[in-house]
């Protein structure tokens, strides 16, 4: 079988799995004909710029993908910055790497065995994983992903950051350590690109009072467009527009895939998010000053469009405690999406308000076998209302009801201590780094 595809730079590299073989395209294009897949002989990424070169092509979008990162290799991300004379300005991802940027079908891992000790590390820069809406325009979702055994380290803005609708998304035995930001981990599902395209930017007539978002598509840099794109979410932008457009009577012609097919301007149009944070260390991420993202916390699902598991993830020695720069520090807030809270620990965690985990009163959720411990007063969290999960019952009061621990370790010394066992999993990790 051959496929003729042209392509532009002469040489067209893939990784892609089938079973658990990994296949490259490494051969020079002749003729307009790229030849079958070989055996890949080195068996992993040293660049993320090559990771991304290779899936920004359309092309490959339904294709199943394996990129393997070298074991202990650091990868520095870069920022979003600008440079040049305002008539000859050049804007995008500077002075490092591009982030990861999972599109669907695609595995993501660390060595040949995918595991966290093995030393992959994506540092610094605005974003260690980005998926959003503007970045690729066929990207209607991200579905069948795996990142597996990658250390985020130290970036400024978000380490990992979804933003479109998918299913049997997995993030597996991945570190997120030492951020000085205002949230680690976010979730903004905001549906699809056509979705924000149909209702604004190619509208004629906007909604009394909302924002022209012309700035999407007028510009064909995608890093300008995700740029933007942050910019709007701070200044909270889309949740006034799905306010205001909710009364709307307008009808859009909404792409199927990715949506649910129901009145354009209510977040029920938007096909959930379906993902699962597991046997990961989240550590050491204290809160930053004011920043382009706007959350107060280590795990912030925006609005009500996903379906969250999060299951044997260790969360320790994290510090959002300072009352100067924001009203509330949180391990994990949740605008209205279904959250799964499956033996996870709370270790050392310094945070602040009206408990640990906030949940809005649309919010569907269930907790069992969660722990918290303290080693040290010093860094022990002061709640207002409840210890752990404070569910608000309206949304116009803020009446709430607790939903304390099954496993805690201070008052229930028979139960299995999962902080213990999560604990030993980390120091095992340490031990195997520094083999």
């Amino acid at each position: 079988m051959k496929m003729k595809w042209n392509y532009p730079h002469g040489v067209f590299l893939l990784s892609a799995f089938v079973g658990n073989n990994v296949y490259s395209y490494s051969e020079k294009v002749i003729d307009g004909e790229i030849p079958l897949p070989v055996m890949k002989e080195t068996g992993c990424y040293n660049s993320l710029d090559d990771i991304f070169e290779i899936s920004e092509d359309d092309r490959l979008l339904e294709e199943r993908k394996k990129f393997v990162l070298c074991p202990h290799t650091t990868y520095e991300v870069g920022q979003y910055r600008c440079s040049g004379e305002s008539d000859d300005m050049t804007c995008g991802i500077m002075n490092g790497q591009k982030p990861l940027v999972p599109r669907s079908n695609t595995i993501i891992q660390c060595g040949e065995d995918g595991l966290v000790s093995n030393g992959c590390i994506i540092k610094g820069g605005d974003w260690g994983l980005i998926t959003v809406p503007l970045l690729y325009e066929h990207d209607y979702e991200t579905s069948n992903v795996l990142i597996k055994g990658i250390t985020f380290e130290a970036n400024e803005l978000f380490s990992i950051f979804f933003g479109l609708p998918g299913k049997n998304v997995v993030v597996d035995d991945c570190i997120v350590r030492n951020d000085f930001n205002q949230g680690p981990i976010v979730l903004n599902n905001i549906g699809p690109w056509n979705f924000r395209r149909s209702r604004k930017l190619t509208s004629l007539t906007l909604t009394e009072g909302s924002k022209d978002y012309s700035q999407y598509q007028n510009s064909q840099n995608r890093w300008e467009r995700v740029h933007n794109y942050m910019i709007d979410m701070k200044n909270v932008d889309f949740d006034h527009e799905a306010e205001n457009s909710q009364n709307s009577q307008n009808s859009q012609n909404l792409r199927s895939r990715g949506l649910k097919g129901l009145k354009a301007g209510t977040s029920e149009d938007i096909d959930p998010l379906y993902i699962t944070f597991q046997n990961m260390i989240i550590e050491n991420n204290k809160q930053g000053t004011e920043g382009m993202n706007i959350e107060n916390g280590l795990i912030t699902l925006r609005n009500k469009n996903h379906v969250a598991t999060f299951k044997h993830n260790y969360i320790a020695g994290n510090n959002y405690s300072d009352t100067n720069f924001a009203s509330v520090g949180y391990a994990l807030s949740n605008a209205g999406s279904e959250v799964n809270l499956v033996d996870n620990c709370f270790a050392d965690n310094n945070l602040f308000g009206p408990g640990m985990v906030l949940m809005k009163s649309t919010s569907k959720f269930t907790s069992n076998g969660n722990q918290i411990t303290y080693t040290n007063d010093n860094t022990r969290s002061t709640f207002d209302n409840c210890e752990f999960i404070v569910s608000y019952q309206t949304e116009e009061s803020n009446d709430y009801k607790c939903d304390n621990l099954i496993n805690n370790q201070d008052n229930n010394q028979d139960e299995t201590n999962i902080c213990e066992i999560l604990n030993a999993r980390l120091q095992t990790v340490e031990m195997k780094k520094n083999v």
